[in-house]
């Protein structure tokens, strides 16, 4: 019997260290990235598709809508449920320690300290709830982006949680923790 998924041929098959999973990972991986890329290169030159315009400002018929640019498919669409069937799926046998929900948070705020820099150099933000001079200035931008972030944190930690719980669900018990 596999002493770390308990002997479980379904565990084993969608194990993270199977290399149709690391190639699924690493191929999505990069879809995204290219994405990121370009939305950043939209960015520094004006057009920014932005990172989070599908839950906080897409209309609300757009949210289901796959009639959106490559970048916002990546990010928006594809990344998001290849992210949820990979944490559903793949069974986790390492135990994530609380540094993990905190390193998550470098995107967002790098997002956020990259779109200050850039809109007080060129007056143009990617969002209006990001633009302190906009009515309320930085006390609105900052309280906003605050909810924005503990909410971020939020998610990040049941994820956390509900992935340790997985590990002990597939190891019984015997999952080992790492250093993230």
């Amino acid at each position: 019997m596999d002493t770390v998924t308990g002997g479980r041929a379904v565990d084993r098959v969608l194990a993270p260290d199977r290399a149709w999973v690391r190639g699924l990972r690493a191929a999505v991986g990069v879809f995204v990235f290219a994405a990121v890329v370009n939305d950043t290169w939209l960015s520094a030159t004006g057009r920014s598709e932005g990172i989070v315009y599908a839950v906080l400002v897409a209309p609300p018929g757009e949210v289901w809508s796959w009639h959106i640019t490559w970048t916002n498919l990546a990010l928006h669409r594809v990344a998001p449920l290849f992210a949820l069937a990979d944490w559903v799926l793949v069974t986790m046998t390492t135990r994530g320690t609380w540094r993990r929900p905190l390193a998550w948070m470098v995107y967002p705020l790098a997002f956020l300290v990259y779109s200050w820099i850039r809109g007080a150099i060129t007056g143009w933000y990617p969002y209006d709830f990001l633009n302190p001079t906009l009515p309320g200035g930085w006390g609105v931008v900052l309280v906003t982006a605050g909810i924005v972030l503990v909410a971020f944190l939020i998610v990040g930690a049941v994820v956390h949680l509900l992935g340790n719980v997985r590990v002990r669900s597939v190891t019984g018990g015997r999952g080992t923790a790492v250093s993230e």
